[in-house]
């Protein structure tokens, strides 16, 4: 039977209700929805990194640490492992930029080329001109005395700029409290961290980039354990806003200790240390049987404390761990400590 006139009113108003005109570009049916591309991950080569975690080129990473811990050294070590990494180098995107306010430029190239020759470029000078070529010439560097206002806003416009003018997929913010930060009339720093944070990470998504902020812990009281003291963290402690672990992507704590080491020798120290790190004798001969003694006095500790799709499978990213490093000043690049890394990981609670 025919439709009235007022029965094709109402099916023309049915169809300007229905929204799939105007919203099936972001809501539809899952049967509907294009396959996802495969998921290839960014690796750096090196398997103490790569077996924690495989990088998506869409992620911001926040590196937590307290002065001193080393957290700019393992940023920038890890910037330049995934910028010279297998899947990077060579398709010309294989380039990083490194936006460091505590840093010395001199000092910088100078562990940059340590670490493209393996060693001190003076006892490798076959290698000198390819460590200027794999590392200096992919590293785009901002000079912190030239820019004495340090606006976080105009440091993203630059990363907008070097992502699309040279490709640059790597970006190094180091630290987050040496910058600019514009408040809006009223906004308090929690919700100005979770606005700026909100809008890096909407720029990592949109321009396919990774973007490591390197952030310090609040300020502390005066330790009595001293120098080296042992004391395990979140990354939602980053100064002092829960935003970090909130929009980050990849979350990292990194600790400089003496404890690991003095845990296993036979000094005074040694009861001080497993009391802080709250082992047990027993634990430790354990370790000392298994594995036997570490391989340094000093540690960097790295505890991958946030990843996004936990795991190892098809589309997993990485898994949550402890790794202890042995610096390696001379090639400017960590070496895991077998034994260190078995004690760092039942400490670290």
């Amino acid at each position: 039977m025919a439709l009235s006139f007022r029965g094709h009113l109402s099916w023309l108003r049915e169809q300007f209700r229905r929204p799939l005109d105007l919203r099936a570009d972001r809501i539809r049916l899952l049967s509907q929805w294009e396959p996802l591309p495969q998921w290839e991950p960014l690796l750096t080569g090196d398997d103490n990194f790569d077996t924690m975690q495989r990088w998506n080129a869409e992620t911001l990473g926040c590196i937590v640490g307290d002065y001193g811990s080393g957290k700019s050294t393992f940023t920038s070590i890890l910037a330049m492992k995934l910028t010279i990494g297998p899947t990077l180098k060579g398709l010309g995107r294989d380039r990083m930029s490194i936006c460091a306010w505590e840093e010395d430029r001199a000092d910088f190239e100078d562990r940059a080329r340590r670490f493209a020759c393996g060693g001190d470029p003076l006892k490798a000078e076959a290698k000198l001109g390819e460590a200027i070529h794999a590392i200096t010439n992919r590293i785009h560097w901002f000079e912190p005395d030239a820019d004495p206002e340090r606006f976080l806003k105009k440091y993203l416009d630059d990363v907008r700029w070097l992502t699309t003018e040279y490709g640059v997929l790597i970006h190094v913010c180091d630290p987050w409290n040496s910058f600019h930060h514009e408040t809006e009339a009223g906004e308090t720093e929690t919700k100005y961290a979770e606005r700026m944070l909100g809008a890096m990470q909407a720029m990592v998504r949109e321009l396919g980039i990774t973007i490591l902020v390197v952030c310090h812990l609040p300020k502390l009281p005066f330790n009595p354990n001293g120098i080296g003291a042992w004391r395990p963290f979140r990354v939602g402690e980053a100064h002092g806003s829960k935003q970090f672990a909130n929009k980050a992507d990849v979350g990292i704590c990194v600790v400089r200790t003496t404890r690991l080491a003095e845990a296993f020798r036979d000094c005074e120290e040694a009861d001080q240390a497993l009391k802080e790190l709250r082992v047990s004798a027993k634990t430790l001969d354990d370790i000392r049987a298994k594995i036997g003694m570490p391989q340094g006095g000093q540690h960097m500790v790295v505890s991958f404390d946030k990843i996004r799709s936990e795991g190892m499978g098809p589309t997993k990213r990485g898994i949550r761990g402890v790794r202890a490093f042995v610096i390696d000043h001379d090639a400017s690049n960590l070496k895991l400590d077998p034994a260190a890394t078995e004690l760092a990981a039942r400490a670290w609670r």
